[in-house]
């Protein structure tokens, strides 16, 4: 039996059906059974017994071929009796490798072995751990954020079609079990890893685009904006802001594309310093037309200028740290301030001259100029201030001397002209 199950686990790993067949002809001579248990069994109870062998980690064969992404050897395996409901130690099935490795056909025979009454406990609560190797990292997944996370739509769709929940919550980091540390969602692992199609069609289904990452507080939009994923983002930031109509997401009125995770860095942030032009364009094209009142523009000045991370660098300082030139000028024009230090007292300004960026500087210095010109025009001078105290000083020694004209009231027509200076 050893040397079968050792046959059997190289052949697995290869996919080599042929081999696969062969060990399992010669396994049925060779198979020492008396007639009555020969009549018992029959040739399909011999092939199940052969084709779940468990091996390492108490993996059967089948969960081995969905492992190494074999495909034929998958459906070979189900086609002889495989168990497809089988798990290993670690809790890892069949689906589960089979959607995160993208085998569509074996995924479509698997899921025709379930119970429709069944179909949303049996499919989310498959979650193991598991080597993605397309992230080169451990991972809890379940079958449906398996496949999101590497970009398979079709699976996606087949999971969505038999009950997975859409906003299914995993906890993903090893190690972390159940509690919120390290939860995801489908939509936040398909927009970091850059799955456009999968975000589509998550968001046809009305995946909640504001739930965040447990271990960042990151939205899928940030998390996109993060990875230097542009088109994700652009479809993220469409359907979040629907029109410039958004929904404010908490009491301080920020609205929900604009939230920042924990270190406070926004999706403007890493939007400018990886280079995502069109994706800035559009964060400030929203931003623009959603300020309807002094306190609209206030706030977005302030998002703008959001500084962020332990150096406290904002949007525009890390963009030209980064030499994104055409983000610079984007952010110049929409009111950035270049004037704003990090924690280390340096500005965008500084920056751009040690770069001898001389057109951004100008813009810089035009942009200087025209707030403290707007301060100005706010603001009272000291000349104003001056006037204002001669004037206030004229009418109290007018009061003064209205007064000492008798205990009875003041002189009517002393009145009269206080009240035309007050006029006036």
């Amino acid at each position: 039996m050893y040397f079968y199950d050792s046959e059997r686990v190289k052949a697995v790993k290869r996919g080599d059906v042929t081999a696969m067949e062969d060990l399992l002809q010669r396994y049925q001579q060779l198979r020492p059974w008396g007639p009555e248990s020969r009549e018992d069994e029959g040739e399909e109870g011999a092939n199940e017994e052969l084709v779940n062998i468990r091996g390492m980690w108490e993996s059967t064969p089948l969960i081995s071929a969905s492992q190494y992404a074999h495909c034929e050897a998958a459906l070979w395996l189900l086609s002889h009796g495989a168990d497809p409901h089988a798990s290993n130690e670690k809790a890892v099935t069949a689906l589960l490798l089979a959607s995160l490795e993208g085998l569509t056909p074996v995924v479509v025979q698997l899921l025709g072995t379930m119970r429709p009454q069944i179909n949303t406990l049996a499919i989310d609560k498959q979650i193991g751990v598991v080597y993605n190797s397309a992230a080169d990292v451990n991972v809890r997944l379940s079958p449906f954020l398996a496949a999101s996370m590497n970009g398979h739509r079709e699976i996606v769709r087949l999971l969505l079609d038999h009950g997975s929940a859409v906003n299914q919550h995993v906890a993903i980091t090893v190690g972390t079990g159940t509690t919120s540390s390290g939860r995801s969602t489908a939509l936040l692992l398909a927009s970091r890893y850059g799955h456009a199609g999968v975000v589509t069609l998550l968001l046809e289904r009305e995946a909640d685009y504001a739930l965040l990452d447990g271990a960042t507080d990151s939205s899928a939009l940030l998390l996109a904006c993060e990875h230097s994923h542009e088109e994700c983002a652009m479809l993220l930031l469409e359907a979040m802001t629907d029109g410039h109509k958004t929904q404010r997401s908490s009491d301080t009125e920020t609205e929900k594309w604009q939230a920042a995770n924990h270190q406070g860095f926004t999706p403007l942030h890493f939007a400018a310093v990886n280079g995502l032009l069109t994706v800035c364009k559009a964060l400030l094209s929203v931003l623009k037309a959603q300020q309807q009142n002094l306190e609209d523009e206030v706030l977005a000045t302030a998002f703008v200028n959001a500084r962020a991370g332990a150096r406290r660098e904002s949007a525009l300082l890390l963009a030209v740290r980064k030499r994104q030139h055409q983000v610079a000028r984007l952010l110049l024009e929409a009111g950035a301030d270049a004037e704003l230090a990090d924690r280390g007292g340096n500005t965008a300004t500084q920056v751009l001259a040690r770069n001898k960026q001389e057109a951004l500087l100008q813009l810089c210095e035009a942009a200087t100029s025209k707030s403290q010109r707007q301060l100005s025009n706010e603001s009272p001078t000291v000349e104003d201030m001056l006037v204002s105290t001669d004037r206030g000083s004229s009418k109290e020694e007018e009061l003064r001397r209205a007064e000492s004209n008798g205990a009875e009231g003041p002189d009517p027509a002393a009145t009269d002209m206080l009240i035309d200076v007050d006029q006036r």
